[in-house]
């Protein structure tokens, strides 16, 4: 009877181990596939990341449009001025660019290095003559025609074509891209900037004075 018993249980348990779905151990070959779509996901994610760096790193050096480049390149001729005009410190009215090589220093009545640089702009300007137009600019619009007059006139004398002006609506510093004292700007007849400076030595704005024309 316990051999009957036996049997009947081994039977059953065949029949149920039949009845189950066989277990397949996954070998190296079935996981390779997974392997290799992960590889292939990193390597495009990859290449994403690179090509946007790429253009990210190009629009970062490429110059933006109107920007003046930021080295000797002052020398380069640009485009032209606007003309304006304005009155000096004698009531007279100039118009700047007026058709002739020019300087123009942006100053005040108070820059003390600037009024040390005039006596050779001064000395300059009688040497080159009426070929050359210069305007000694304050750019304060709280500076006045008597204290430019006091500052730079005993320079000047009575120095033709050494003009001194006060921009009074405080347009001009802007408009010219100027943001320090001293600074000096050199123009063609065509009112083309040629070059600019900052305290320069007499002897480079008559270089640059020379190139433009004068």
């Amino acid at each position: 009877m316990s051999r009957r018993k036996s049997r009947g249980r081994a039977g059953r348990r065949a029949q149920a181990a039949s009845t189950r779905p066989a277990q397949v151990p996954k070998t190296r070959a079935a996981r390779q596939p997974n392997r290799k779509l992960w590889w292939v996901a990193g390597a495009g994610l990859a290449a994403v990341i690179a090509t946007l760096v790429v253009v990210a790193t190009q629009r970062s050096a490429a110059p933006r449009a109107g920007a003046k480049p930021a080295s000797a390149a002052s020398d380069a001729v640009a485009g032209a001025f606007p003309r304006f005009r304005i009155a000096d410190v004698r009531g007279r009215e100039l118009t700047r660019p007026g058709g002739k090589p020019g300087l123009l220093i942006f100053t005040a009545s108070y820059c003390k290095p600037c009024i040390s640089q005039a006596p050779g702009v001064v000395r300059l300007k009688r040497r080159l003559g009426a070929g050359v137009e210069m305007l000694t600019l304050s750019v304060d619009p709280r500076d006045s025609a008597a204290a430019m007059a006091a500052a730079f006139g005993p320079i000047g004398g009575n120095t033709p074509g050494y003009e001194l002006a006060v921009d009074r609506a405080g347009t001009l510093a802007p408009a010219f891209g100027v943001t320090s004292l001293g600074t000096e700007v050199v123009y063609d007849r065509r009112g083309r900037e040629v070059w600019r400076g900052v305290l320069s030595p007499v002897s480079e704005i008559a270089a640059a004075l020379q190139r433009a024309g004068a």
